[in-house]
């Protein structure tokens, strides 16, 4: 009886972060002082995971591999951001088991709540490069 009853609570415990924090997250992409801007989240082989106006947000799988943003926006360079995904502090502890449903999953990563990305005018020089009569 003791055996039947632990079980489940064994199971309870494996896979902590899958079960709680699930195996997708909702990642905010901003790009200050161009919003409006085209941003597309893709894998390393290049696969479309999501796209976004900015500011805005989209749903991502959890992974440990990092993602690639490129965002575009009429009269701005395009830019491109890297992010990076860290270790979830819930799945530290937890059975051996709860590690493998974890790591497969996904859900023991998390990627940043907030990616900014920079967008340069086309149009802006640094002010040593403009001619005399441009500068303020």
């Amino acid at each position: 009886m003791k055996h039947a009853l632990s079980l489940p609570l064994v199971a309870a415990l494996c896979g902590r972060s899958t079960l709680t924090l699930g195996t997708r997250q909702d990642v905010a992409f901003a790009t200050p002082g161009a919003d409006g801007a085209l941003c597309t989240v893709k894998d390393r082989q290049g696969e479309v995971l999501a796209t976004v106006t900015t500011p805005g947000s989209a749903r991502l799988p959890k992974s440990r591999k990092e993602v690639h943003t490129t965002c575009q926006k009429e009269g701005y360079r395009t830019a491109t951001a890297t992010v990076a995904s860290s270790y979830s502090r819930r799945s530290m502890v937890q059975p051996l088991l709860g590690y493998l449903v974890d790591g497969v999953s996904g859900a023991m990563w998390n990627y940043p709540a907030k990616v900014n990305i920079d967008l340069t005018r086309l149009d802006s020089q640094p002010a040593a490069n403009q001619p005399a009569w441009q500068r303020d």
